[in-house]
């Protein structure tokens, strides 16, 4: 860890910690600024992804998330390998089982539940909607699915979601998709999500498109829009393959995100699978 470094704006000192993270051989500098403003936190959102076969770090992420004792847990698709499975779905949920107790859970479709009735099965009523959006407080959470439907401008899922943001005027707005739109992971950018979404997601202020699918974690800011990528649930890791200037951070580590909504305002953090702060903005 290199040196502790400190600058001064708009009054309040912001602190931060330079790293140099070897990815691939190659190595990543990023800046973890942690900063707080005087806001109240209304609530947190857990979120993690691509658990898979990843059954020990899966337990430590869930113990983790529990200690953190958010309201609402979001799963970013792929939780099991192979979705056509009942006994990969008794695993999950018995690793689950008390984090999902007197939380409200939601998850997007991953490719590898492979559209089974068993992953709506498994997630009641709610998730038998593809997608769906819930309110809470001053906040909308929309989830997606971009791996079995069709979302372009002509298909009902893009026109669903139009409204949806249409007509949230004024709240925070927090979408959530198994694939990313934007990465430079082993997958990469996504190009039949980011030939239109982002000028969706600009025109109706979305704060934050947050994905799974690359097993990584990364955070790409494009136009006032954060693109996250929480897929270190337990799946194996991979590494950097591509660059993009947008991209602010990429780590090849297990991890689970927090979001702190406030009134005005969202505060994230991001730790790894042993509870180590790597990224907060």
């Amino acid at each position: 860890m290199k040196k502790l470094q400190s600058v001064y704006s708009k009054g309040a000192f912001l602190f931060f910690f330079v790293l140099a993270i070897s990815c691939n051989d190659k190595e990543v500098k990023t800046a973890i600024p942690i900063q707080r403003n005087s806001e109240t936190v209304l609530y947190k959102i857990a979120i993690y992804g691509d658990s898979r076969t990843g059954h020990d770090i899966h337990r430590k992420i869930v113990k983790n998330i529990e200690n953190e004792n958010p309201e609402i847990v979001v799963h970013t698709g792929d939780m099991v390998n192979d979705g056509s499975v009942q006994a990969e779905w008794d695993n999950f949920n018995e690793i689950t089982k008390t984090l999902r107790n007197g939380r409200d859970v939601y998850t997007v479709i991953g490719n590898h539940e492979k559209n089974s009735p068993l992953f709506y099965s498994n997630f009641g009523k709610l998730q038998s909607d593809k997608w769906f959006s819930v309110e809470k407080g001053n906040a909308v959470m929309i989830f997606l699915d971009t791996s079995f439907s069709a979302i372009d401008p002509s298909s009902d899922q893009f026109i669903w979601l139009s409204n949806i943001l249409s007509q949230s005027e004024g709240k925070m707005k927090i979408v959530f998709s198994h694939y990313p739109i934007f990465s430079t992971g082993y997958h990469g950018t996504e190009r039949k999500l980011s030939a239109d979404l982002p000028a969706l997601f600009e025109k109706y202020k979305v704060s934050m498109y947050i994905s799974g699918h690359e097993h990584n974690y990364e955070r790409i800011e494009k136009n006032k829009v954060v693109y996250l990528i929480a897929g270190g649930g337990g799946a194996p890791l991979r590494g950097q393959f591509r660059s993009l200037p947008e991209s602010k951070i990429f780590l090849k580590s297990y991890h689970y995100v927090i979001l702190n909504i406030q009134e005005s305002s969202i505060i994230t953090d991001v730790y790894d699978d042993n509870g180590r702060l790597i990224d907060s903005f």
